[in-house]
C-alpha cells in the first residue's frame, strides 16, 4: 500500500491551482490553468481511479487482517494504524480536489457501488 502515496510527487497539485504556471501547452495542467478542463479530463480520472483503487486495497487489508494467527497482536495493531493512516491520506486528496466524495470504509462490489452518494466533508 505504500506505493499508493505520492512522496515528493504531492507538490505536482500547485500545478492546477494559482501557485505554479506551467509551459507545456499540453499538459493537463496547462489545460486546468486555461479554464478549459472538464470531468473528462485524464489527469481528475487518474487521480479518482488511484485514490480509490488505494481505499479498496486498505479496505481488503483491513477485512482480512484478523485472520492472520499470531500472537503478535502489537504488530497487527501498528499494521492496522498504518494502513487506515494511508486511506485517510488518500481520502483527505480526494476532498481537496473533489470536495464532497464517496466515503467507502468497507468492500463493495460492483451493484453496490452504483448506489454509493458522496459523503459531506464536513
Amino acid at each position: 500500500m505504500y506505493p499508493t502515496l505520492d512522496g515528493n510527487v504531492i507538490f505536482a497539485y500547485d500545478g492546477i491551482t494559482d501557485v505554479v504556471h506551467t509551459n507545456r501547452l499540453f499538459e493537463d495542467n496547462s489545460i486546468i490553468e486555461a479554464g478549459n478542463a472538464d470531468a473528462t479530463l485524464s489527469r481528475f480520472l487518474n487521480e479518482w481511479d488511484a485514490d480509490y483503487t488505494a481505499i479498496r486495497r486498505v479496505n481488503d487489508f483491513m477485512e482480512n487482517i484478523d485472520r492472520i494467527e499470531t500472537d503478535n497482536t502489537a504488530l497487527l495493531n501498528r499494521l492496522k494504524g498504518e494502513v487506515r493512516t494511508i486511506r485517510a491520506y488518500h481520502y483527505t486528496k480526494l476532498a481537496m480536489l473533489y470536495g464532497d466524495v464517496p466515503l467507502i470504509t468497507t468492500s463493495i462490489n460492483v451493484e453496490e457501488g452504483k448506489t454509493i452518494t458522496r459523503d459531506p466533508v464536513s
